[in-house]
């Protein structure tokens, strides 16, 4: 299973923005290794960690993921503009999946950490 919510606004960013502007949204984020090394970062040490790989499914329905990522917060046209949201709204729906769209949810994954902080 792959991070659709990710990969949608991915699909959508590129056919909005200029190649060279759009970032791969695809990154790191979606290893443990990251979330880990965030976490200790927040002052946790690395023996108290644990990561867990979840899996769930986002279910909105299908106009309920283009209403939820119609936004400014996900849309890399920043200026909120009319045009610009009916842009984004459009390179959403056509790069939904057959599959999101029929069912009206994204498969998604997740990476948890579950942390214990030891007090003195």
């Amino acid at each position: 299973m792959t991070n659709g919510t990710v990969e949608l606004i991915a699909r959508a960013t590129r056919a909005v923005v200029e190649p060279s502007v759009a970032r791969n949204l695809i990154s790191e984020w979606n290893t443990e290794e990251r979330l880990l090394a965030t976490v200790q970062a927040g002052g946790f040490s690395k023996e108290n960690l644990q990561g867990t790989l979840e899996t769930t499914a986002w279910a909105p329905r299908t106009e309920g993921i283009l209403d939820s990522l119609s936004t400014s917060f996900w849309s890399p046209l920043k200026d909120g503009s009319e045009d610009s949201m009916r842009r984004w709204n459009q390179a959403l729906r056509k790069r939904m999946t057959i599959k999101e769209k029929q069912s009206g949810s994204i498969e998604m994954i997740a990476w948890v950490c579950v942390a214990k902080k030891m007090t003195a």
